[in-house]
C-alpha cells in the first residue's frame, strides 16, 4: 500500500508522457490507464490527475481511466464526483472487466460512463458453440450498454470467430492479440505504421470503428 500511490502516479505521467509524444507524431490513439483502489479512494485522485495532465501537455480527450466494476459500485458517490470533475476536461472513463462484479443498475445509470470493457472470461467462451449462456451473457452485456449508449471494448480476442461475433451484436471496440501482443513504443510505431497501410476492410466490416482499442 505504501507504494500504490507512487506508482499509480508514475504510471499515469508515463502513460501521458506517451500520449503526448503520440500527438506531437501525428499518431492520433487514445491511451487506458487503470486506477486503482487506494487512488480512487483519495479525495485529491481529480488534482492529481489534472496536474499530471498540465504537465505532459497531453490531450485529456484522449485520456481514459479504467475503474473496476466493483470499486464504482461500492463508492458510487466518490465514482460521480472525480467523473463529472475530469469529464469536464474531456477525460473519459471506462468500467473494466464488466461482469464479473455485483452492480446495483439503479447505481450504475447515474454513473456517466463512456466505455463497458467486456471480460475476456466471456470472450473466451464465444469460441465454444456450444456455451449457449457465455453467449447470452455478451450479447445481453452489448444490449445493456447499447441502450446506455455506451461504447464496448471486448478484452482478449484473439479469433476471427469471436470478432465476428462482437461485430454482429454491435460491439465497438476490440482489443487482443488477433491484432497484436503488447509491444514497446518504438515497436507500435513500426506496427501502427504497417497496420494502417493494410487493407483493413475485412475488419472494418466486422468493427463499426475497424480499429483496436
Amino acid at each position: 500500500m505504501r507504494l500504490i500511490l507512487p506508482l499509480g502516479k508514475w504510471v499515469l505521467q508515463q502513460a501521458c508522457s506517451q500520449l503526448k509524444a503520440f500527438e506531437d507524431e501525428g499518431i492520433d490513439i487514445s491511451i487506458a490507464v487503470n486506477i486503482s483502489t487506494a487512488q480512487f479512494e483519495r479525495p485529491d485522485l481529480s488534482d492529481i490527475v489534472i496536474e499530471v495532465l498540465e504537465e505532459t501537455g497531453a490531450n485529456p480527450a484522449n485520456l481514459e481511466l479504467e475503474l473496476t466494476e466493483s470499486m464504482a459500485m461500492q463508492n458510487p458517490d466518490i465514482a460521480l464526483s472525480h467523473i463529472n470533475t475530469l469529464k469536464k476536461l474531456g477525460v473519459r472513463f471506462a468500467i473494466d472487466d464488466f461482469g464479473t462484479g455485483y452492480s446495483n443498475l439503479s447505481q450504475l445509470s447515474r454513473l456517466p460512463f463512456d466505455v463497458f470493457k467486456i471480460d475476456r472470461s466471456f470472450v473466451d467462451k464465444l469460441t465454444n458453440r456450444e456455451d449457449e449462456h457465455g453467449r447470452i451473457i455478451v450479447r445481453t452485456i452489448l444490449a445493456m450498454a447499447n441502450s446506455l449508449n455506451y461504447e464496448t471494448v471486448a478484452e482478449g480476442v484473439e479469433a476471427v470467430s469471436q470478432l465476428e461475433f462482437l461485430s454482429e451484436y454491435g460491439c465497438t471496440y476490440a482489443q487482443g492479440y488477433y491484432f497484436a501482443r503488447p509491444m514497446p513504443s518504438k515497436e507500435f510505431h513500426e506496427w501502427y505504421s504497417a497496420w494502417n497501410k493494410q487493407d483493413k476492410s475485412a475488419v472494418a466490416a466486422m468493427m463499426r470503428q475497424g480499429s483496436a482499442a
